[in-house]
This record gives structure tokens, C-alpha cells and sequence, in this order.
């Protein structure tokens, strides 16, 4: 466990779909994004109907934004 970071694992995801009715993002079900920061806690929140946001923590590097910036703003979409 590096940067206090988990494994998504197929019990997380079946969880999440469980919860939401609906499929994981499909950048979920092909490990795209392969690691979290307190999934499971939103899902605690989501699942006993209290509030919670997202915060991907994203910003350019430079001056521009490029299309590997997109990535998390699609996912947190």
C-alpha cells in the first residue's frame, strides 16, 4: 500500500454495482483505474444516503491541458 492507496477489487466493484443499480465505469471494469483512496467510504455515505463529494485533485502540469487530462474528469463525471 503506497500513498495510502487500495486495490479495486471485484467485491469493490460488485459492491459499487450493487449499490447503484448499474454497471461499474467501464474504465472500472477494464482496470483502467486500479487503485482508490476511500471507495469504500463513499460508498458507506452513498449507501446510508449522506451527502459526499468527489475532489480528483487534477491539475495541468503546464500551461495546457492535454487529452491524459481528460481521463479523471470523465471518470468523476
Amino acid at each position: 500500500v503506497r500513498f495510502g492507496c487500495q486495490r479495486i477489487d471485484e467485491d469493490l466493484i460488485s459492491r459499487f454495482e450493487q449499490l447503484t443499480g448499474k454497471k461499474a465505469h467501464h474504465l472500472l471494469r477494464r482496470n483502467i483505474f486500479f487503485s482508490h483512496r476511500e471507495i469504500d467510504h463513499i460508498l458507506d455515505l452513498y449507501e446510508q444516503r449522506k451527502p459526499f463529494y468527489l475532489y480528483t485533485g487534477r491539475v495541468p502540469s503546464s500551461e495546457a491541458m492535454h487529452m491524459g487530462h481528460l481521463v479523471p474528469f470523465i471518470f468523476a463525471k
